[in-house]
């Protein structure tokens, strides 16, 4: 219920909740309830619910959003969204990734936020922690993911920027928007885009090494990624060489 409060995405119909004062609730504690729509259903109890089973930071209760729910005898509060997140990494069965990628897909939480808390977190986390240290690199690694996503969405929609300048982004956005036109979004191996580039503007053009490098770090859709940067600067080195060869060989032709 929590995460839909924040995404408006799946909806359950149980609440994982703790009271903030001692409240005895029977074991047999079963209360009827009609809903909006005139349908009978019936609330049960499960006492065996404790916040310690999950994955929570030790500041949860003080950083959990007050909710008004508009009556003066209970006081609602919501766990904030990355403790939210971080409280779904011990189980992180299928449904608890999804809201995991859905929290961080609509910003209200990054993975290095993820990250800094749970890993404060572990240290009151009672269990084992072999099988949630794995968790954890995994609920990271989803969520790097989905903001490498929003970051190639991003830069696709920032192409046509690239028209009005000069150099090496208007020799990616040629290529860019070229390669679009053919084969579509999906269809579109960034890697090739970032190649041609590279030769074009160096072998062609005379452009730059280190402008082309950082242009295609800045702009690619599929450069997203650190790791790849280091890979075009790598591939822009490697090549170098060869293509201002081939550019001063042209320019010494009559």
């Amino acid at each position: 219920m929590a995460v839909h409060l924040y995404t408006a995405s799946r909806v359950t119909t149980d609440v994982d909740a703790e009271f903030g004062s001692r409240v005895f609730i029977p074991n047999d504690l079963i209360v009827d309830v009609t809903l909006e729509d005139g349908t009978r259903e019936s609330v049960y109890f499960d006492t065996n619910y404790n916040s310690s089973f999950a994955l929570m930071h030790e500041d949860y209760l003080d950083d959990a959003i007050l909710l008004d729910l508009g009556v003066e005898q209970i006081r609602l509060h919501i766990l904030s969204p990355l403790d939210l997140a971080v409280s779904k990494i011990a189980r992180f069965a299928d449904n608890d990734k999804e809201d995991i990628a859905e929290l961080v897909r609509l910003g209200l939480t990054t993975a290095d936020e993820i990250e800094q808390r749970a890993t404060s977190a572990l240290g009151g986390y009672v269990g084992g922690q072999a099988m949630l240290r794995l968790n954890l690199r995994d609920a990271l690694t989803l969520a790097r993911e989905v903001e490498a996503g929003q970051a190639a969405s991003q830069r696709v929609a920032e192409l046509s920027n690239l028209k009005a300048r000069a150099g090496a982004a208007l020799t990616f956005w040629k290529n860019a928007t070229d390669a679009l036109a053919e084969k579509g979004l999906d269809g579109v191996n960034w890697a090739d885009v970032e190649q041609i580039t590279i030769v074009e503007s160096i072998s062609e053009h005379g452009q730059a090494p280190s402008e082309v490098a950082d242009v295609i770090c800045l702009h690619s859709p599929g450069a997203v990624k650190q790791s790849r940067q280091n890979e075009v600067r790598a591939l822009v080195e490697r090549l170098t060489p060869e293509l201002q060869s081939q550019y001063a060989k042209a320019q010494a032709q009559p």
